[in-house]
């Protein structure tokens, strides 16, 4: 059991709540120690990128784990933590919400949550420290995002309450992240992700550096790759961190 929601620490501003969990897990706090906060100064996004996290009324929040967690375990938590925000944003949008591969939140058409996970060895003990940020109340983005960002606001044409949906989130994470915790990769919810895997089926173009290749997406495995057709009618599996995946007219 990981009791997340009662090892919550409330912050007005961080610099990032990732750093603000890992050095409460280096402190000794136990699994499920989880930091939300109004606003990160340094906001965190993957591949280095900076996430933009302003006082908006979004949600800023990291949990972290490390009794006995195993290298597979790391590599399928972010899909999980996908899995338990779009069952708790579906609480409260009409929206269709979709996860995009790896372990982006996507609603409609555009991206409404984004995960990072980073992992940290200290003193011979695994610390997998997860955050995620959810667009809920942010009316504006900037402008090299609005063509591929919304919001909860934005879609829904109402404002929600954070505190609410953060608990709905916190109660699904506090659901699956044991069973995942006993699994070897994704198990019972490898099916559930992959129905809900936007561009499932369709033709995408994988990304690695300056090389790109189109290919189609055939199903999810349960160590969290993906196994596509590529052009030359060969099967391959595809790690998250090798390559990205775009649609064929964009990001998603």
């Amino acid at each position: 059991m990981i009791d997340i929601r009662s090892n919550l620490h409330i912050y007005d501003t961080v610099t990032s709540t990732n750093d603000e969990v890992f050095g409460l897990m280096k402190r000794g706090a136990p699994d499920g120690t989880a930091a939300v906060a109004g606003m990160q100064t340094s906001g965190k996004g993957s591949h280095g990128r900076r996430w933009q996290s302003g006082p908006e009324g979004n949600i800023y929040c990291s949990v972290g784990i490390k009794n006995g967690i195993t290298s597979r375990q790391i590599a399928v938590m972010p899909m999980v933590t996908a899995l338990a925000v779009r069952r708790a944003m579906e609480l409260y949008m009409e929206t269709p919400i979709w996860i995009k591969w790896p372990n982006d939140v996507i609603a409609g058409d555009r991206k409404i949550c984004g995960i990072l996970a980073e992992y940290h060895e200290v003193n011979g003990e695994n610390i997998l420290v997860i955050g995620f940020g959810i667009n809920v109340n942010q009316r504006v983005f900037h402008e090299d995002l609005k063509d591929k960002a919304s919001s909860m606001y934005i879609l829904e044409k109402k404002q929600f309450d954070t505190r609410l949906l953060l608990s709905s989130v916190l109660e699904e994470l506090e659901s699956v992240y044991p069973v995942c915790m006993e699994s070897d990769g994704l198990g019972r919810y490898r099916e559930e992700i992959e129905q809900c895997l936007i561009r499932m089926g369709d033709v995408v173009r994988l990304t690695r550096g300056d090389f790109s290749e189109k290919a189609v997406i055939e199903h999810l495995n349960n160590d969290g790759s993906l196994c596509v057709l590529k052009d030359d009618g060969r099967i391959h599996d595809v790690y998250a961190g090798e390559i990205s995946l775009r649609g064929e007219g964009g990001y998603i």
